[in-house]
Parts: structure tokens; sequence; C-alpha cells
């Protein structure tokens, strides 16, 4: 009878060696593979043991139960040995999770079956314990799926025979040896199944394929333990090699290509099988020796074979050695350089470039070394590098400075200098600055900078032209350009200063506004240059006429601030003071040889009596030149406070005003114009009126100043013009043959979009041009001579009349007046007025009438209202007028009325 011993000793011996080396590859799980020989250690484990127990067992069920145990190995071990070869032979990426569990699918269908027992028949067929041989034995009958999970056991078995042949064949001549005792390991769990399956076995019945598996195993944690994986599995080591972005060339030491990776493959524009083989020297000529290269780096220029771009390689050369430290060839690397190269060759156009720039480059550019004394403190410098435009703007040639110290080369520099550029050098700390060199004789702005400790750059401008700039606008933003005074701005700054002292000290101080009187004509008939002159002039007797003290400053246009200081008997000072500026002012100046005459107005405030504020003052002072102004002239006014209260009045009439437009409180009266001689009304006058709801009717001669001094006249004067025009429109449906007369303000004319305001408002209301006629007065049309001539020629283009009002109160020439493209003259009241008692008025009127005459112009007088003084106009040759004679100004329905009726108001008016 056989011994247990015989069959159970080998498989418990193999059981401890398998888990020994399992353990051994668990505890190198690190390393590639070592996981996959750990599995398939314990699986021979789970398959020995399992046959242990199936011989233990003394009934057929539980052999039967010990055999799936088995099975639970036998299925698993061509799967995981598949997986062990596709590592070893570098194929890592058909190890999949998901290529693993697809073949898989078979073992786990045999696991199922043989652990079901309605399936388990599909494996066994029949089970028997055979005891012939003195133990007892399971015997089975194989059933369909058992021949099933053997073929597919042995297909993936043969599978992976097959690819560590490829593997062979793949691997590079100084690994190949080594894949041949790998190779032959792998063969071993083939070669105990087939011994067993032939009966061969040295013991009877005994399966030495789990003993196979333990060959294999030995042989992984082999090469795990001793080549670290890699060299175990060249081809794991070929993957990264194939996988690398440079080129890999493997040569032996007779320098014959033995392996090349698909990068220099790529590179070469060979394939694999024509690169092995051939001499390096052949494949690379500049290379014809490796061992005179190794360790030693070549460049190359190449073409790509892609693009056909030229590219550059770097060639790396390393010597191998084997594991015992021989010679065993050379690993050359192509790595691409190309990029490097450019970005080299761009860093050196770089460098030219900001070469280029910092010979180009405007600012002036020095780099130095501070020189100290013995106790730290800097005494000078050197000069290390200068730019051109360094030379450019200090005048210091490069050869004359580069190594000199700055004491050599400028001797009287300023300490300043040095110490603000030693702070930057030794602290390194940057520093800007103005500095002016008076060696130089020119002004630098620098930034300074430390490149490395006890040496700084300076970047620097010449900045003289600009800081005299500067200097030249601080000057214009408190002088003035013009006379050289101080002007508003200064004087504003001294007057609060001055405010100031008068509060907290006591005392008094004075402020006068004065103003030339009609500058403005000279400058219109003798130019601007001579106003200019006389302006410089008039600024120089104004300041010889003041204490030091004082100050004399231009507000602008012809007016002049003089402020006086320190005043013991302020009104009395101010007084005489103001009488001195008026006589200086009326002697003639001479200017470009000849003599002109002026006057001057003077308004005079006195501190703190009139105000303790610089605006307060300021006001009060202009309030009193205009008062000056309306008593005749070249005289002065002093402040008081009913002038405040007038002010206030009018600021009172213009915010009322501005109410006024938006409710409606502004309204239109038309007097009627009367042709004598054709006895009927011909036109008519629009007049503005105001009915304010508390003051009742304000006067024309109220509110019209207030509305040009604030602007509110010329939305006011394009309503009167809208409104007029559209009445007469009205009252032409009616068969109405009149015109209507509107009067343009100073400020409504001299705005440029007038012309076109007019051109609006006739298109608007549908009036034809000619039945209207604008009228502005004499002394408007002479404030801008050649713009009044082209404003008016542009009206007349639109075929509107032109009127002049006020005629002869004016200063209007017969040359202007004959340019002008007028077509009516109106005859000022004050002329009409004692036509019959003041000879001179008659004279005026006949003169006025002759010229219109002459000049083909219709004459209308103005405020006729005594019959008298018709009749007198008449015999001047005057048949047109209005006035309260005919009527009065009326609403637009008593004129339309008017209009209709005209016969019989004729009679009435000429009887009355």
């Amino acid at each position: 009878m056989i011994s247990h011993s015989i069959y159970l000793i080998p498989l418990f011996l193999g059981a401890m060696v398998a888990m020994a080396l399992a353990v051994l590859a668990w505890g190198r799980r690190p390393i590639a593979g070592a996981t996959t020989v750990a599995l398939l250690m314990l699986a021979v484990v789970v398959w020995m043991l399992g046959y242990a127990a199936e011989l233990l067992a003394p009934t057929l069920a539980g052999k039967l139960c010990a055999a799936r145990v088995q099975y639970l190995a036998i299925v698993a071990l061509p799967v995981i040995w598949l997986l062990l070869v596709l590592r070893y032979g570098g194929w890592v990426q058909w190890a999949r999770r998901r290529n693993i569990l697809l073949v898989s699918v078979i073992p786990l269908v045999t696991l199922l079956i043989a652990w079901t027992n309605d399936w388990h028949h599909l494996l066994y067929a029949g089970a028997r314990l055979a005891t012939g041989a003195g133990l007892p034995m399971l015997v089975i009958t194989p059933g369909p799926w058992y021949w099933v999970n053997v073929g597919y056991g042995y297909a993936l078995s043969l599978l992976g025979v097959g690819l560590s042949l490829v593997a062979l064949v793949r691997a590079p001549q100084l690994f190949r040896a080594q894949s041949l005792v790998v190779l032959t390991a792998m063969m071993a769990p083939l070669a105990g199944n087939a011994l067993f399956l032939l009966g061969w076995t040295p013991v009877p019945h005994l399966d030495l394929t789990p003993f196979g598996f333990i060959v294999t195993g030995l042989a992984a944690l082999w090469g795990l333990l001793h080549y670290r994986l890699l060299d175990i599995m060249p081809m794991a080591r070929a993957a990264v090699v194939e996988g690398m972005e440079h080129g890999v060339i493997v040569v032996d030491v007779q320098q014959r290509v033995v392996d090349a990776n698909p990068a220099a493959r790529r590179l070469l524009g060979q394939t694999y099988h024509a690169l092995v083989g051939q001499m390096i020297g052949a494949v690379l000529p500049a290379l014809p020796d490796l061992r005179q290269r190794a360790d030693d780096g070549v460049l190359l220029d190449m073409p790509d074979r892609d693009t056909g771009a030229a590219r550059a390689y770097e060639v790396g050369v390393t010597a191998l050695v084997n594991a015992r430290g021989a010679p065993a060839g050379w690993m050359v690397v192509l790595r691409d350089v190309t990029e490097r190269r450019r970005a080299q060759e761009a860093l050196s156009e770089q460098e030219t470039r900001y070469r280029q720039l910092f010979n180009s480059m405007s600012e002036g550019f020095a780099l130095h070394a501070i020189i100290c004394n013995d106790a730290g403190e800097p005494v000078d410098y050197r000069f290390l590098e200068v730019n051109p435009a360094f030379e450019a703007l200090t005048g210091l040639r490069a050869n004359a400075v580069i190594g000199h110290t700055a004491r050599e080369v400028l001797p009287a520099l300023e300490a300043a200098w040095v110490a603000r550029y030693g702070r930057v050098a030794l602290t390194g700390e940057p520093d800007h600055f103005v500095l002016e060199s008076g060696e130089l004789g020119r002004t630098y702005e620098a930034l300074a900078y430390s490149p490395r400790p006890g040496q700084f750059a300076t970047v620097f401008m010449d900045v003289t032209a600009r800081m005299r700039a500067e200097e030249r606008l601080n000057f214009l933003a408190y002088y003035d350009e013009l006379t050289g005074l101080p002007n508003r701005f200064l004087l504003a700054d001294r007057l609060g200063r001055e405010l100031a002292h008068v509060q907290r000290d006591g005392g008094a101080m004075a402020l006068l506004l004065l103003d030339l009187d009609r500058f403005k004509e000279i400058n219109d008939t003798l130019g601007h240059s001579v106003g200019d002159k006389l302006l410089r002039a008039v600024g120089i007797r104004l300041s010889e006429c003041v204490r030091e003290s004082d100050t004399v400053a231009r507000m602008g246009g012809d007016e002049f601030l003089l402020l006086l200081s320190h005043l013991h008997n302020s009104p009395l000072d101010a007084e005489i003071t103001a009488l001195r500026l008026l006589a200086a002012i009326s002697r003639p100046f001479t200017v470009d040889g000849q003599e002109l005459y002026i006057s001057s107005s003077i308004g005079i405030t006195i501190a703190p009596e009139d105000g303790v504020s610089v605006d307060a003052l300021m006001r009060s002072a202009d309030i009193a030149m205009y008062r000056a102004k309306e008593q005749g002239r070249d005289t002065y006014c002093f402040f008081s406070a009913e002038m405040g209260e007038m002010l206030a009045q009018r600021h009172m009439l213009a915010a009322e005003l501005r109410k006024a437009m938006e409710t409606g409180e502004l309204y239109l009266l038309y007097q009627p114009q009367v042709d004598m001689a054709a006895r009927r009304i011909f036109g008519v006058e629009a007049l503005l009126r105001w009915r304010h709801p508390v003051l009742g009717e304000v006067s024309p001669a109220q509110f019209i100043p207030v509305a040009e001094e604030t602007g509110l006249i010329e939305p006011i004067g394009e309503w009167v013009l809208r409104t007029a025009c559209a009445q007469l429109t009205a009252w032409q449906r009616h068969g109405y043959d009149v015109t209507i007369a509107v009067n343009l303000s100073a400020r409504q004319f001299e705005r440029r979009h007038i012309v076109e305001t007019v051109r609006e408002t006739l298109e608007a209301t549908g009036l034809a041009p000619g039945a209207l006629e604008l009228e502005i007065t004499e002394s408007t049309a002479m404030q801008d001579i050649e713009y009044a001539i082209d404003t008016l020629g542009q009206l007349r283009d639109l075929g509107v009349r032109i009127a002049i009002d006020d005629f002869g109160t004016g200063y209007c020439s017969f040359g202007y007046l004959k340019r002008f493209p007028i077509s009516t003259l109106k005859i000022d009241r004050t002329f009409i007025h004692d036509i019959i008692t003041d000879p001179n008025n008659a004279a005026i009127v006949q003169a006025i009438t002759v010229l219109g005459h002459a000049l083909d112009l219709t004459l209308v007088a103005e405020c006729v209202e005594t019959l008298p003084q018709l009749e007198g106009l008449q015999r001047q040759g005057c048949q047109r007028f209005q006035g309260y004679l005919f009527s009065k100004p009326v609403s637009a329905e008593d004129c339309g009325a008017m209009i209709a009726h005209a016969d019989a108001l004729f009679l009435q008016a000429v009887r009355r």
C-alpha cells in the first residue's frame, strides 16, 4: 500500500514554498509585476492545499468538495499567468481591467458550474473512489464543460507562451539570454501538466502542474529581488524607452545597433529591422567611434522627416555596463533642441535689441560703483557704463567718463548727488528725484536703483525745458500773461490773507475795481495789438499810483482790481487813491506813435464794513463799478447797502422771470405802425409784457436788462419770435396785409445760431419771410461790425427785412450804415419828443430823413403822441410812425380789429 506521505509531504512543502514566495512578492508591491506574482503563488497554495485535502478526505463527497476548492486556483492560474506575461512583455495596455474581465468569463462560469449541484454534472459526468492502489483516489468522468475549461486553460497558456516567444525575439541582444531563461521557467507548469497527463510522474497519480508554477514564481521573484523587474522584464524597460520623446539607440560593444525606439526610427527615417545590425558610424556619421565620444555631447542638424524643416539635435552618448560591471555597449540619446536653440537665438536677438534700445533710448543711462571712505560714507562714484543718450544729455563722452570717478569728471559736483546715490547703492532702496547740476547748468529728473550691492544705475532725462515750462505755467497760474500783474487767483489769495489780518488785528482795507470806459472801441478801430499795448501801459500807471504793499491785479479784459491794505482812514484814503487813478488814466497814452485818450470807472468797497469774504467784497466792488458807469463814467462810486438791495431785487426778478416762462405770465401786445401818405396800417410791432401774480405789471425796463444779464433773453426772445410769427400767420388767413416787427436783443443777435433760429421759426409757422421785420439797436450792430454785416446779410438772403432801432443814439457812421443790408430806420423817441420846441432835434430828424431817403430806406418815427409832432415829421418828409397818437400797444384781438377798421381809426386819430 502506498503511504500517504508520498503525496502529502510534497504538497505541504510546495504549499509552504508557494506561500513564502507570495509573501515575498507581496512585500515588493511597489515593483511592477510583484502583485501579479503574489496572486499567482496564492493560487498555487490554494491548489496544493485543496489537492492535499482531496487525498485526505475519506468520502466521495469530501473529495468532491476539495476538488471544487482546487478549481478556484485551476481556473485562475491561466488568467494570472497571462497577466504576468503581458506585464513581462511590455503589453501593459492589454492588461486593463476590462480585458481581464473578458478573459475571466469562462473561468467564472466554470466555478459557477462546479459549485452548483444543478449544473456540476456538466463538469463531472460521474465520480467514484478507486482503492486499487492502496489509497482511495477520486476518479471522475469528465463532462462536456470539463473539456471546454481544459481547452480554454491550455489556450491561455499557449497564448502566454506565444507572447513570451515574441518578447524573446524582440528583446535586445543584451537581454536575450535572460529572456530565454524566463521563457523556460514559464514552460515549467506546462511540462508538469504534460507529465501528469502522460503518467510519467515520479510519484504515481501526483499532478506536477502546481510544482511547475512554483518554478515560475521562483524565477519571477529572482528577477524582482535581483534585477528590480526591468532586467527580468526587459520589455517593460523597452516600453519606457519606446514611449520616450527623445530618440534612443542601443549599441553593443562592437558598435552595432541592437535597438532603436520609435522616436529614433522616425528621426532617422528607417525601420527597426533596417537599423538593427548597422554600425553606428553609418547611421550617424558624426559618431564614427563611440569609444571617443562616451559621455560627450554632439550637435547635429537634420531635416524633419514630415515637414522638411531643419531641426537641431543634441547627441548624448552614455556607456552601458552589465550587472558585473563589464562594458556592455552604449546608449545614444538624440534630444531635439530646436526650440532651445531658437530660444537661445531669440535671447541673443533680444539681447541685441536691448543693446540697440540701450543705445537708442532717449533717456540717459549710466551704471556706477559707489566709493566710500574708511567710515563707510559715500564720497564719490565711478562710471562703469553709459549709453549714447548719456553723452547727448550731459555733453560728456563715454571714453572720457568710463573708468573715471565723478570727481575726476566733474570737480564741482554737488555733494547732494553723491549722498543720494550712495543711499541707493548701500541700502538697495530706489530713489526718484529732480536735481539741478550747477556744473552742467541743466536740471535732470533721475531714477536710481541698485542692480547689486555697492552699485547703482541711473535712468535720467533732461527736464530743464520742462521745469522752465512749469515755472512758466506757475507764473501764468497766478500772474496775467499780458501785463505781468497778479491775476484773479493771486489777488483772491492775498485778499483772503488780508481779510484774516483785518479780522484778527483790526484796521481796514479797500478793494477797488477799475474798468476802462469804451475800451472795446479802441480794439475795434485800432486793433487788438494796440489794445494790448494800452493795457500794459495802464497796468504800469496803476502800479505807480499805489504803495508797494498794495496789489494791482488784472481781472481780464479791461478790468483791474486794486487791493489797498493797512488803511488808517479807509474811506478817505480809498477816495484819494481813486482820484489819483482817474487822473493817471485820463492822461494821454502814446502807443505806436499816436496819442490815445481813455477814461475809467471805479467801484470801491471797504472791509470789514462791506463784507468779510472774498466773494462778497468782489461782488460789492463790481456793483459799485457799474453804478459809477451809470453815473456817466470817468468817476468812482462807493458800495452801499442800497446797491446790495437793488442787486437782491434783480436776483429776485431773475428767479421770478424763470418761473414766468413756465407759468405763462409773459404775453405779447401789438402796436400798429401807420403810413399817413397811404392812410393805412402797414405793420405792427410785437412788444413783450409781464403780468406777475403779486407784483402786477412789471415794466420791460425792469425785467429786460435782467433777462439780458441772466441769459433768459434767448429762450424768451425765441418764444416772442415764434408767437409773433404765428399771430401774423393767423391775421393773414383773415386777409390782413401787414408786416410784423420783432426786436432782437444784443445777446440773441450775438449768438451764431440766430439765422437758423429764424429759418426754423418761419418754416414752423408758415410765415412768408417778407412779412417779418427784425429790429436791432444801433449799438448792437456796432458791437462787431463784420459779424453784424455777415449775419444781417444771411437774414436778408432769407427774405427777412432788417430795421435799425433807436437810430441816432449810437455811433453808426455813414460808411457802416451803407454796408448794412437794412431796409428801415426807426428814429429814436428822444428826437421826436421835442421836435416842435427844439430846433436841434428838428434838424437831427431832418438829417436822418434826408439820409434815409438818400439810401432808399424806409423811415419810421417812434413814440409819436401828439398831432403837432406828426405834422413836424411830415414837414421833414417822414410819413410813417407808431405811437399813442394812433394807438397804444393792444392785445392781438384788438389789434386785429384795428387793422380791419383802419379808415375810421385814421379819421379819429387826426381829429384828436
